[in-house]
């Protein structure tokens, strides 16, 4: 799974979405299912992904722990929280890619985030921050998503947008060229970071009792300061999931 689209597989987030606060009396709450992810490839000799992976999210007060990460929630007002995470960053590819065999192994990273979330019937607002912990990318990422979240069909349907900064730490890790991994086919690069942008749509749907259909796509202009690298084929990628769910 390349680095850039991980937004969109953040299980917390869909389950969080998919939740309709069903919290239990000692504050325990769990939502479990699966879903299919389609992801579309902008890295040299990367095949196109649809993987099944599990949508599950456990919480307790706070406190949230999903295949994505560990999380805390901070409540400022009853409308705004501030949320902290523990997570990771997957590598932009795979070890055993032949088309870049003369690159050094890039390696997972081990992050800590901060967003600001602000909501309103008719409205989500989110700022963040992720950086490094684990001395590998050494840098930062910072982003703004809008959602705007209404009824539709008989359950919730979302249209969002956002932007993104990638430092040049960042870009350069994942992306970047050096002279001695030089080839025929891959020239030298080397960023100054990556202004992108996102937008998506997605549906969430009430089945029977606590049963949850969701549903979303994604598209998401990746900058030129990664699209002009010589191991990135395009400059947008799309992606899109599809998962059911049960809360109790």
């Amino acid at each position: 799974m390349q680095a850039s689209l991980n937004r969109y597989l953040v299980v917390g987030a869909l389950c969080t979405t998919i939740s309709a606060v069903a919290q239990a009396d000692n504050g325990f709450e769990a939502t479990v299912g699966v879903g299919l992810a389609l992801l579309q490839s902008h890295v040299k000799g990367e095949g196109n992904e649809a993987e099944l992976f599990p949508m599950v999210e456990l919480s307790y007060a706070d406190f949230s722990l999903s295949p994505d990460g560990l999380g805390y929630t901070y409540e400022l007002t009853p409308l705004s929280a501030l949320f902290f995470s523990l997570s990771t960053r997957d590598a932009s590819f795979d070890s055993s890619n032949t088309k870049l065999s003369s690159l050094n192994k890039r390696d997972d990273a081990g992050e800590f985030g901060i967003a600001w979330v602000q909501t309103s019937p008719s409205m989500e607002l989110t700022t963040y921050l992720i950086s490094d912990i684990s001395d590998t990318h050494k840098g930062y990422e910072i982003g703004v998503d809008l959602g705007l979240p209404t009824t539709f069909a008989g359950g919730y349907l979302t249209p969002s947008i956002g932007v993104s900064y990638l430092s040049e730490d960042l870009v350069n890790y994942y992306y970047g060229v050096s002279q001695s991994e030089v080839t025929g086919s891959i020239g030298s690069y080397e960023s100054d970071g990556s202004f992108g942008a996102n937008v998506g749509l997605e549906y969430v749907y009430k089945i029977y009792s606590g049963w949850h259909s969701y549903t979303a796509v994604s598209m998401e202009y990746l900058g030129s300061g990664i699209s002009d690298s010589s191991i990135v084929d395009r400059d947008t990628v799309w992606s899109g999931v599809i998962g059911i769910v049960y809360e109790f």
